[in-house]
């Protein structure tokens, strides 16, 4: 594959040929905002074009930087409404630690999400988290290694 500007050239297997496709420009666009920390033009940029693909990679964008106010409006313009309460459910979580944890839970990462609390000594959050997933093993373990809140 070739990228040349806003055209990809590909080699077909079977029988050698090039084949040329048009791409779009505004997914480089977009990751060019974001990696500017340049949420707001990010998001005007997607309010504009209001394209579904737009709005999912500024979703994953704002998720992975921690940017809560854009996340929730990009899962807002993709009706996304569980995420949207999840997300402001998030931001009104005290401790940082707490926001970071639950931000990695919604990313499917608990083993980290548990990390973070334990380091920060938040011993029930982290027992309520696993509580929460339905992981009631590890919440157990959890609480028998640290003898707490069994």
């Amino acid at each position: 594959a070739e990228y040349m500007g806003t055209r990809i050239n590909v080699r077909r297997g079977s029988d050698g040929a090039l084949l040329s496709f048009g791409i779009s420009p505004y997914p480089a666009l977009l990751f060019s905002h974001t990696a500017n920390n340049d949420w707001e033009l990010a998001t005007r940029l997607c309010r504009f074009l209001d394209d579904r693909t737009l709005w999912s990679i500024l979703a994953a964008l704002a998720i992975k930087s921690s940017d809560l106010n854009t996340a929730g409006v990009a899962y807002g313009a993709l009706n996304e409404l569980d995420k949207v309460r999840y997300i402001d459910s998030v931001k009104k979580t005290a401790p940082p630690e707490g926001r970071q944890a639950a931000v990695a839970v919604f990313t499917r990462r608990a083993d980290e999400a548990e990390r973070i609390l334990l380091q920060a000594g938040l011993v029930y959050r982290a027992i309520d988290m696993h509580i929460k997933l339905h992981d009631w093993e590890r919440a157990l373990a959890l609480a028998n290694e640290r003898s707490s809140h069994i």
